[in-house]
């Protein structure tokens, strides 16, 4: 704006000529340009990435990238690094780590789109104030890898295509890098950004030296993944707690193949000749289950399912593997819900110093194992009578509610804790949640006196009708008729005659 009122003053004469207006523009231009410049090499200056080795993991349909940086402070009293994520909308966890590996605060600043990808820009505070430092970021995406090409026929290898950076993307100065790509078989093409090896089903790119600061060179590995791509495109899992010794779970699934689409019709024939001639279809699936799991039941909307098998005794836990209607290929969907009982003695828990506060302690998610998660929802029901209700999530989430649901022999209804999630992969099935509530004990006892209230009543009433006249106008008397007995005639004795 100076520098717009100095040149309009200096040439107010010819201001009003193209000529004058174009020569204003190009210098408050430049002038900006230098500013934004010169902002930018502030910030670049204020760390120096001395060394960064990036690793991706592509073994499955989750893309797993771990960067490992030391840097080295510039200016004093910055404790804050900025980091550029690549993809953020399809981030299923992201976290940082300093030296004793404790987690650090990651602050979003907003989303930029540079050179045709998306970038989120995030600040990490720093827990020292040392000179020298270190950092581990951890990403995890799904939907990171595109199907190449995006039909296949039944007997076909899928392959998949990852896009990345030869370079780690940051704002400040890297003076050596490397990045290792690390794939489940042989490489079908991968680009080149000299120097590149390969190994095996592993591309090193690197090490560079010198990386300016956002400096981008797209890379690309095209392989084959014939891994189980299973999406679930919106998991409801509903939890049902009872004081009476029980907590029950109900997992709805809505599924659908997320690899490369069927090419042309399927045949049955060449399928039962033949079902390990088509490597990406996926024939069963199998759901690793928590710990006193009982009573589990697997069934659609055409009824229970019998393909399945329940083995409580597993070494690593129980499991439940079953076998889908029909086997599933890509773009193919199936929906069913999975149901059991665990024990309340595992799951919830009553708080020592607080006699009515109550805390429910299990897994956000089911582990289906290979699965990715685009949308989640979790109810909660919790008891009757239930107050201070609150959930601890080990993430953040997207949404979250309160629901009323009534059943039997309730009066006012439950509440329902409703908790919504987008973009999760099979690694947070292990993570787990707390639901904290206050609960009375002499709430138990409202069924039982429902229950016992009702039977009185319908006795008393039974007891009570048998006692009422339901005729209508007056009865009329009853006539009792007396049943009259003649004697027969008593004949004359024939020994009288005779004398």
């Amino acid at each position: 704006f100076f520098f717009f009122f100095f040149f309009s003053s200096r040439f107010k004469n010819d201001f009003n000529s193209d000529a004058s207006k174009m020569r204003l523009f190009v210098i408050s231009a430049l002038f900006f340009a230098l500013i934004l410049v010169s902002i930018s090499s502030a910030q670049s200056g204020d760390f120096v990435n001395n060394k960064v080795k990036r690793r991706v993991e592509a073994t499955s349909q989750v893309v797993k990238v771990v960067t490992t940086i030391d840097y080295q402070k510039k200016t004093e009293g910055k404790d804050s690094y900025q980091l550029f994520v690549a993809n953020p909308q399809l981030l299923s966890s992201f976290s940082v780590t300093g030296k004793a590996g404790a987690q650090l605060e990651i602050t979003p600043n907003g989303k930029s789109d540079q050179n045709g990808v998306e970038y989120g820009s995030y600040s990490v505070k720093l827990a020292h104030s040392e000179s020298n430092g270190k950092l581990k970021v951890s990403l995890v995406y799904i939907h990171l890898l595109k199907a190449f090409p995006e039909k296949i026929a039944q007997s076909e290898k899928q392959f998949v295509v990852l896009n990345d950076n030869h370079y780690f993307y940051s704002p400040y100065l890297t003076e050596e890098q490397s990045t290792v790509v690390e794939v489940p078989s042989s490489f079908e093409n991968h680009s080149e950004e000299k120097p590149t090896s390969v190994s095996g089903s592993k591309v090193t790119y690197g090490p560079y030296t010198q990386v300016k600061a956002l400096s981008f060179s797209p890379l690309r590995v095209h392989f084959e993944n014939n891994s189980p791509f299973i999406t679930v495109k919106r998991f409801v899992r509903t939890i049902e707690i009872s004081h009476w010794g029980n907590v029950a779970v109900e997992d709805s699934y809505d599924i659908v193949h997320g690899g490369a689409l069927l090419k042309g019709q399927f045949s049955r024939a060449e399928y039962q000749r033949s079902p390990n001639g088509s490597p990406a279809h996926i024939p069963s699936m199998r759901q690793q289950l928590l710990p006193g799991t009982a009573d589990v039941y697997y069934r659609d909307s055409i009824g229970n399912i019998s393909t399945s098998n329940f083995n409580p005794n597993h070494k690593n836990g129980p499991y439940l593997e079953w076998l889908p209607r029909t086997p599933l290929f890509g773009g193919w969907k199936i929906k069913f819900e999975i149901g059991f009982n665990l024990p309340t003695s595992g799951y919830l828990f009553r708080d020592s110093y607080d006699s009515s506060r109550y805390v429910l302690n299990t897994t956000f998610i089911s582990a289906l194992e290979h699965a990715v998660y685009d949308e989640i929802e979790v109810r909660v029901i919790l008891p009757e009578g239930s107050k201070n209700t609150e959930a601890v999530t080990p993430f953040s989430l997207d949404g979250e509610r309160r629901e009323k649901h009534s059943t039997y022999l309730d009066t006012t209804g439950r509440e329902v804790i409703v908790l919504n999630k987008k973009n999760l992969s099979f690694d947070s099935s292990s993570k787990y949640f707390q639901v904290t509530y206050h609960f009375s004990r002499s709430s138990l006892l409202q069924e039982p006196f429902l229950l016992v209230a009702t039977f009185f009543v319908i006795f008393l009433g039974i007891a009570a009708s048998t006692r009422f006249n339901y005729r209508i106008g007056e009865p009329k008397p009853v006539v009792v008729h007396t049943p009259v007995v003649v004697a027969a005639p008593v004949a004359p004795s024939t020994k009288a005659g005779r004398r």
